[in-house]
């Protein structure tokens, strides 16, 4: 019995501090490029965490290649982990996003490679590049702290390191969904590194709440298990919390939901699942309405919705 009982032991004691290892990759058994996807995925993972995004690696993409996206995302999960999420109390629970009402600052950087033009796209806590030229693209790194509000804020952009130009082509309002836009322009040829610093400050005080506007969205998408549907002005966006990504999806929205407090109703047209608003529009959320869709039967299914105010 007692070589059992140690033997027991000592893989309770391996268990017990084989956790913490799951944050680092074993560098003697992967090559340094491995591991360097698996590191560059902790961090954002626990930049995530930290900011209460929900968990999903997805939305780096595009600074992942292919065939090394499994270390990416198992840093990612791991960092993910480790940070672990603390929702705001204002929003209890998962697939709540965390307050954008109250963000009087935020920062957002962005590195990587440009050659000819491109463009940072940032809207709330979401932050996307694009090769405008075509000429080939790289990022290196990119974090976004806080989130743009959907209220006019001035955004101020900074280089450091690179040989072009960088300039805020625009500011976010409610014409563009409050997105904001900064332009590298690198005019030699070749590539060149670049690092960029965007920042942003609200006044404070109350915003003026805009008249009451009518609208409606016809949403359509595939659904497994549950899906967030989140509308913020003319702005229609999903994100899966549980489950595939939604697929085959599609609106049309017609008005755009107004920043002031209001009433937003769902009525499924089509699909077997529950479909339930979960937040409604308020200052506190930036004038934000979530619909949330879930489908707890095996595989997924069409859903039609029609989401008025």
């Amino acid at each position: 019995m007692k070589p059992a009982f140690y033997l027991l032991a000592v893989l309770m004691v391996l268990t017990i501090y084989s956790v913490p290892a799951a944050a680092q990759c074993d560098r003697s058994a992967n090559r340094p490029i491995r591991c360097g996807y698996y590191d560059e995925g902790y961090e954002d993972g626990m930049s995530d965490a930290r900011s209460n995004r929900q968990s999903d690696y997805r939305r780096y993409r595009n600074k992942i290649e292919s065939q090394y996206e499994s270390f990416y995302r198992s840093g990612y999960d791991a960092g993910f982990a480790a940070a672990g999420p603390s929702y705001p109390p204002t929003y209890p629970g998962p697939g709540r996003p965390g307050q954008g009402g109250g963000a009087g600052t935020g920062r957002a950087t962005w590195s990587g490679r440009v050659d000819n033009v491109a463009q940072i796209v940032l809207q709330g806590n979401s932050l996307t590049v694009r090769d405008v030229t075509g000429s080939g693209l790289q990022t290196t790194n990119q974090n976004v702290s806080g989130a743009l509000p959907r209220r006019p804020v001035t955004i101020n952009a900074n280089k450091f390191g690179g040989r072009g130009t960088v300039r805020v082509v625009q500011q976010p309002d409610r014409s563009n969904g409050f997105t904001a836009i900064v332009e590298i322009a690198d005019p030699r040829s070749g590539a060149d590194n670049y690092r960029v610093d965007i920042d942003w400050q609200y006044s404070g005080g109350r915003p003026v709440e805009e008249p009451y506007q009518s609208g409606r969205v016809l949403w359509r998408g595939r659904v497994d298990n549950t899906v967030n549907i989140v509308i913020a002005g003319s702005s229609v966006t999903n994100e899966a919390l549980a489950g595939a990504p939604v697929s085959a999806d599609n609106f049309n929205i017609n008005g755009y939901l107004a920043a002031r407090p209001g009433s937003v109703r769902v009525r499924k047209i089509s699909g077997r699942g529950n479909v339930t608003i979960i937040q409604q529009p308020s200052l506190e959320n930036d004038f934000t309405a979530i619909v949330q869709v879930q489908d707890t039967s095996g595989g997924d299914d069409n859903y039609q919705l029609e989401i008025t105010w």
